[in-house]
């Protein structure tokens, strides 16, 4: 039944101004990088295909960490992900951080990732 959906989502994503990726991007369809060079024609074909295959998560995460990646930053209701990383990468070194759940209060989780971020020096220069 998705499989019907996809080219209807497919022609609405062409509708987004699309730019090229200015950094690294591992795709969650196939699990390899975008193409520095990926056409935005491309990227909205490429996205549609979320919907019908399957999220391979622990694959993408163990990817992430053998290409050096070392922080897992969460952006999204609750911490099931941060979680699922840390059951993931639990022997590997890394860290992981939520931005919101609810249960400790969206403020104060927020804080908490903020601190988080300054303190690895993950935050932008202003």
């Amino acid at each position: 039944m998705l499989t019907m959906a996809v080219p209807l989502y497919r022609t609405q994503l062409q509708t987004l101004n699309w730019q090229r990726p200015s950094g690294t991007v591992l795709s969650s369809v196939h699990g390899d990088y975008y193409a520095h060079d990926a056409a935005p024609a491309w990227m909205a074909r490429h996205l549609a295909l979320r919907y019908i295959l399957p999220l391979e998560f622990m694959k993408h995460v163990q990817r992430l960490h053998l290409d050096g990646v070392r922080y897992f930053l969460e952006a999204g209701p609750k911490w099931s992900l941060t979680a699922f990383t840390q059951s993931i990468l639990k022997t590997q070194p890394f860290l992981a951080q939520a931005s919101v759940h609810p249960k400790v209060g969206e403020v104060e989780q927020f804080h908490r990732f903020l601190a988080f971020c300054d303190v690895h020096q993950l935050m932008a220069a202003s």
